[in-house]
């Protein structure tokens, strides 16, 4: 984007926080500054990170409701623009979830991690915090190639850069297979006990299945060692730290 529509957007958005914020009875009392996480205005950045094609304009009539009617949008929930804007709002706070639960991060040859991830809303500016404070002391990438955004962070650091990537360039990322020989034998050791764990006969027909697909969607399932039939091998290498075991 150029800086003259960053600029209109920043305006925009600050004027209808302060729309929304006066008048608010929280406000009044000190609880509420307008941008409360999940509240009037902040929802309306989860919602812009949904994939649906109903996204702008349902964006549209929720900041114009929002500007017509100041803080009586709180209350408005049943109004179709602001249900709307909930379920979009919804539907990427849930894609946020997945990714702080299902991203792998694997250990590259370099000593820094990488974690590829896909998810249907473009959630790598909203999880980059949870990854920087889980793991402050390493040097990781989180890459979206769907999306092509990658959080990057340098190990010390309070939090992660988010920066947009080519299409090109987020492809390649995602497809670095340049793991540590470590890495290879810590998948290993994760996918048994997770299979130590699991119930005899998880396939398609059988019980537990729909278990797993329903709390592990499917479509993540690619890019979890626990279900790569390749992280079963771990080949020769026993990394010294375990060669005692």
């Amino acid at each position: 984007m150029d800086e003259c529509m960053l600029a209109l957007a920043d305006r925009v958005w600050r004027g209808l926080g302060s729309s929304v914020a006066k008048g608010c009875p929280s406000a009044r009392r000190g609880r509420c500054s307008g941008r409360c996480e999940g509240a009037c205005v902040t929802k309306i950045a989860y919602a812009c990170a949904a994939d649906e094609p109903s996204m702008p304009e349902a964006v549209h009539r929720y900041v114009r409701l929002a500007f017509n009617v100041g803080s009586a949008i709180a209350t408005m929930t049943t109004h179709p623009a602001v249900a709307e804007l909930d379920g979009l709002a919804r539907l990427v706070l849930g894609e946020c979830e997945r990714t702080r639960q299902f991203a792998r991060f694997s250990l590259l040859a370099d000593g820094s991690y990488l974690a590829s991830f896909k998810p249907k809303a473009n959630t790598v500016p909203f999880v980059a915090a949870h990854f920087a404070r889980r793991m402050g002391t390493e040097r990781f990438c989180l890459v979206d190639p769907v999306h092509c955004v990658a959080a990057l962070h340098e190990a010390g650091d309070r939090r992660c850069h988010v920066i947009q990537l080519d299409q090109a360039l987020a492809a390649a990322l995602a497809a670095r297979d340049d793991v540590s020989p470590d890495e290879r034998y810590v998948r290993t050791m994760w996918k048994r006990l997770y299979d130590s764990l699991a119930l005899d006969g998880r396939g398609p027909d059988e019980r537990g299945y729909d278990l797993r697909a329903s709390w592990m969607p499917k479509r993540f399932w690619d890019d979890l060692p626990e279900l790569d039939p390749r992280a079963g091998n771990p080949g020769a290498y026993v990394p010294e730290r375990y060669q005692s075991a």
